[in-house]
């Protein structure tokens, strides 16, 4: 179970967190637990209070997006910190952070050069 020591983290079409995320959690002190699928997002976070959700939205931005307004519309799970990572050329950079905050994101990393 998720715990204030513990990055959730979901990523449509990923089979694991990139090693990035692997090795920021544990430079940290945080494990990171893979969760498949949206609902099993939502049913961690009614279970428990990890450090932050990490929704990677590199490959279905749309997806994280949805599934981020959901969480931020819950009064029970939009305490919990939510990072959302996305994919995109440096044009299409900005747009899709204005759009990862409009959907309630606390931070968008985007892997877009500057």
């Amino acid at each position: 179970m998720a715990s204030e020591k513990t990055i959730v983290y979901f990523g449509a079409g990923h089979m694991e967190p990139s090693p990035l995320i692997i090795r920021f959690g544990e430079a940290h002190g945080l494990a990171v637990e893979h969760v498949p699928t949206p609902d099993d997002v939502h049913a961690y976070l009614n279970r428990s209070f990890p450090a932050c959700v990490v929704l990677d939205g590199s490959d279905s931005p749309d997806g994280a997006f949805e599934l981020c307004t959901k969480l931020k519309g819950d009064a029970f799970t939009s305490i919990v910190p939510i990072v959302l990572l996305v994919s995109g050329g440096a044009g299409d950079a900005g747009e899709l952070a204005s759009a990862g905050l409009e959907a309630g994101a606390d931070e968008v990393v985007s892997d877009a050069a500057s």
